[in-house]
């Protein structure tokens, strides 16, 4: 029979991870994006996760969601409920804009969250994560750790891969792209 424990180790190995990965992502992606269509599909993930991280990060304690004070020894400083501070205008404004069709939903561009409230909110994230990773209880930290790693050797695995069908040289000068007969880089096996 599962345990809560069990429910918390998972959460910790699959779901943590998975939001601030796709919290940065977002982020960064919506810093060059042309298209209309995509900037609203990416803003619209990105307010998501920083909506999720942010209660569970300034443990706002809903019953039926994790906070970081779940994965905390308790009476740790970063287990206690946290006031949003500066992030609470941007958050405000996430919840009216994006994530409920309510009256107050703004539609003049200077009233919507924009490039700084974005900022502000990935700051506030951002600003959690060493004090949670310092103070997880031990059986959490071991699986925070080696969620990380695996995170971690995955982009960089996504890297090569890029670069590998881009045709873009490597460190080693190599071009990975396809090659023509004149190509210096091009394998002189037989």
């Amino acid at each position: 029979m599962r345990t809560i424990d069990d429910d918390k180790k998972d959460y910790m190995r699959e779901h943590l991870h998975y939001e601030i990965e796709m919290l940065r992502f977002t982020h960064d992606r919506l810093k060059s994006i042309s298209s209309q269509m995509l900037a609203n599909a990416l803003m619209e993930s990105f307010v998501v996760h920083a909506r999720n991280l942010m209660d569970f990060f300034y443990n706002q304690l809903d019953p039926k969601c994790f906070s970081a004070a779940d994965f905390l020894p308790t009476g740790d400083p970063a287990a206690q409920k946290a006031s949003f501070g500066d992030a609470g205008k941007a958050y405000g404004l996430v919840h009216n804009q994006t994530l409920h069709l309510g009256q107050r939903r703004p539609t003049l561009d200077k009233d919507k969250v924009g490039p700084d409230e974005r900022q502000t909110l990935r700051d506030a994230i951002e600003s959690q994560i060493p004090a949670f990773e310092a103070a997880l209880l031990s059986d959490y930290k071991t699986i925070w750790d080696e969620t990380k790693r695996r995170s971690e050797a995955e982009k960089k695995r996504q890297a090569e891969m890029l670069q590998f069908s881009s045709g873009t040289p490597t460190a080693t000068g190599a071009s990975h792209g396809v090659t023509g007969p004149d190509d210096p880089n091009r394998s002189r096996l037989k």
